[in-house]
């Protein structure tokens, strides 16, 4: 990796502290207000910069303690989770489980609404699951279930000789 200046390690630093906005982070290293986007833009072009905020992100995630398999973990819980882990429905009644009971699927609850009743006991209980299809579109899209582009590696070599090109004028001609 080639030597960075310090205006450059700077942005770098700035960049993830910024949470990845690269104007603010160019602003922070000292960059002229007016050209601190188009900086930005330039900068994360470059590959030395790019190696740089990529090792920093990554020491960055290991302090949080983040790691793709939590991530996942979190995600499988939130796309997996049935509603058979937070309520019990016995034919009559509902009851909603005790967090102890649900186990991992705490982690899927977004919100708990309780209206209470009569007698202290609560008239209804919402409970919303964080979105499902979110999850699984993340999850499916990481494992790469369903592409929005083909991806290829490799080189493409694309030869035009006269008679493919004679044979594509007769059929396309006006």
């Amino acid at each position: 990796m080639a030597e960075l200046s310090k205006r450059e390690l700077t942005f770098c630093y700035e960049y993830i502290a910024n949470n990845f906005n690269g104007e603010k982070a160019a602003k922070s290293a000292g960059y002229k207000t007016k050209q601190c986007r188009q900086q930005a833009s330039k900068m994360l072009t470059k590959s030395n910069i790019k190696e740089k905020v990529e090792e920093l992100t990554k020491k960055h995630l290991m302090k949080l303690n983040v790691s793709a398999e939590k991530v996942l973990n979190e995600l499988a819980i939130m796309a997996f989770v049935d509603t058979k882990d937070v309520y019990e429905f016995d034919g009559k009644e509902a009851r909603v489980k005790s967090f102890e009971e649900m186990g991992k699927a705490t982690r899927a609850i977004q919100e708990i609404q309780v209206t209470p009743g009569a007698k202290g006991k609560p008239d209804k209980v919402k409970i919303k699951l964080y979105d499902k299809k979110g999850s699984l579109e993340l999850l499916g899209k990481y494992h790469k279930l369903f592409t929005d582009k083909i991806e290829h590696s490799g080189d493409i070599n694309v030869h035009q000789n006269e008679e493919s090109d004679s044979a594509y004028k007769k059929r396309f001609k006006d």
